[in-house]
């Protein structure tokens, strides 16, 4: 977190038991879900190396880790994660559509942070400054394909969790720029707990399978 290695390895800790609870209740189409607090853990754990390293040596390689998780792997995994796990045909095509534009920002974002990537400590947060700028428009993307498919999905528990992203998001960038996906992350990586909600509220797998959309009658 953009606070202090304390913080991070604590939230990593949190994260961590939140991903064993919900891992060891999910199904099969919920499993990428029930992963989401695994991968916040490792998130918050590379921000506390980067914290004790001050972003050198092995520091370094770790908040680029963590670059790579935030930028190029949310906008993928997310849309592919909600879209396993709903199972109304139409509204897993609604969020199948999110995969095409996370794909291409993540792209973009991989080739920005290839060509480099500053980590900064200047206002006693971890700022992640990549050194090729890149369009505001971006963010708005990022931001869509990483809450829009949890807002489409039919669970409330993954709703909440959406909203609560997204309102994470505007008061990252509203208070804590430029470091606010080091914000973001960490309080999207506490609101993970909601996870374990969703998990527990679904049926077995069974009997989703056994669940149909009935065919309207002519």
């Amino acid at each position: 977190m953009c606070f202090s290695a304390a913080a991070s390895f604590s939230a990593a800790a949190v994260c961590a038991g939140i991903g064993v609870m919900t891992v060891r209740r999910a199904s099969g189409p919920d499993l990428m879900l029930a992963c989401i607090p695994f991968i916040f853990s490792l998130q918050q754990a590379l921000e506390g190396v980067v914290w004790l390293t001050k972003a050198a040596g092995c520091g370094w390689d770790a908040g680029y880790s963590f670059a790579i998780i935030a930028f190029c792997l949310w906008p993928v995994y997310v849309p592919l994660a909600t879209w396993m796990s709903e199972a109304d045909p139409r509204r897993r095509v609604y969020l199948l559509s999110f995969g095409l534009p996370g794909a291409a920002v993540a792209a973009a974002a991989a080739w920005v942070l290839f060509v480099g990537l500053k980590i900064d400590f200047a206002t006693n947060k971890i700022q992640y400054l990549p050194t090729t700028r890149y369009p505001v428009i971006f963010d708005y993307i990022y931001a869509a394909c990483v809450t829009g498919p949890l807002l489409l999905h039919r669970s409330i528990h993954l709703r909440l969790f959406g909203i609560l992203i997204l309102a994470f998001f505007g008061l990252s960038t509203l208070l804590f720029n430029p470091a606010r996906y080091s914000v973001w992350c960490f309080f999207a990586a506490i609101s993970s707990i909601i996870l374990y909600f969703f998990i527990s509220s679904r049926p077995p797998a069974s009997s989703r399978d056994a669940q149909q959309i009935e065919p309207r009658k002519i």
